[in-house]
């Protein structure tokens, strides 16, 4: 009897010694698993954060340059604008004659007052058939002033006047952008320069001359860098040739001006091969992210 009365009490023994464990490692099974999961669902989050933080990235890059081009488009078509606008002007078209210093002094007004109001035109001037001024005002840092009869010069041989010289009536003669020439030196302060050309007609549809501005480019590169002020520590405007006319590093721009090869192309060769075979795109080297576009200044003319 008593045997009897023990085997339930060894039995009952047995079950409480094994039950705790099976329930522990039931509780690991699932810790384990539960642990599994959240740790893949941690590592695909952090995967997607990084994909959208990187999307995000690349799309704020892309908008800021767009931005850049964006104004310096607007900047050029405004030039473009006020070049034909004086073009078509009737004392214009009625300087041409032998004698005609009544249209040309009034010319030579309406151009001091056009400079005083938009300054941004560091001359403007007039050019005969023959390469010589006939009417110029200069800006003068703020103080235009009309340039005497005796003071015009005669710029056959410079590179903007048979440029122009060449096109046909409306045609936009559109220069590089680089920096005045003073004197055969770099003005000081330096002025970054574009000149605007187009030929001018008298009454009877004769091409007779041409108009030029010198337009401060200082206007355009200011424009271009408030417009991606977000990325200014590292927005870059560069020409056909990839030297810097604006850069983080105001040492490196003017290379060519200055007779250096700071250019992107010795920079980053990798990254300048890619930004010449394409007119915009976004890719990495080793060296991180570029972003780029191309503005095409003749596209306005």
């Amino acid at each position: 009897m008593r045997v009897m009365r023990s085997l339930p009490r060894i039995e009952s023994t047995a079950a409480s010694q094994e039950y705790p464990w099976s329930v522990a490692k039931r509780f690991l099974i699932v810790f384990l698993v539960a642990a599994a999961l959240l740790a893949a669902t941690a590592v695909t989050h952090y995967h997607v954060a990084k994909r959208t933080e990187r999307i995000e990235r690349e799309t704020r890059e892309l908008l800021n340059v767009q931005l850049g081009k964006t104004e310096i488009d607007r900047d050029l078509e405004d030039v473009t604008a006020d070049l034909m606008f004086l073009a078509r002007h009737n004392e214009l078209q009625g300087m041409f004659a032998e004698d005609a210093p009544e249209p040309r002094r009034m010319l030579a007004k309406q151009f001091l007052v056009f400079s005083m109001q938009k300054r941004k035109y560091d001359q403007i001037r007039v050019l005969d058939q023959t390469g010589m001024e006939v009417v110029r005002v200069n800006y003068n840092d703020g103080d235009p002033t009309i340039v005497p009869a005796d003071q015009l010069q005669n710029k056959a041989r410079r590179y903007y006047f048979a440029k122009t010289w060449a096109l046909a009536r409306d045609g936009v003669y559109i220069s590089p952008l680089d920096l005045n020439i003073e004197h055969g030196q770099i003005e000081q302060p330096t002025k970054p320069m574009i000149r605007f050309g187009t030929p001018v007609f008298d009454r009877l549809g004769r091409k007779s001359g041409i108009l030029l501005f010198n337009y401060l480019a200082a206007n355009l590169i200011g424009d271009f860098r408030r417009s991606a002020a977000n990325i200014s520590d590292h927005v870059m405007l560069l020409n056909a040739d990839g030297y810097w006319l604006s850069s983080p590093r105001p040492e490196d721009e003017w290379g060519f001006m200055y007779n250096n090869d700071r250019t992107l192309a010795k920079a980053h060769p990798d990254a300048w091969k890619r930004v010449r075979a394409d007119d915009f795109g976004q890719f990495y080297t080793e060296e991180g992210m570029f972003s780029f576009t191309t503005i095409y200044p003749l596209s306005h003319a």
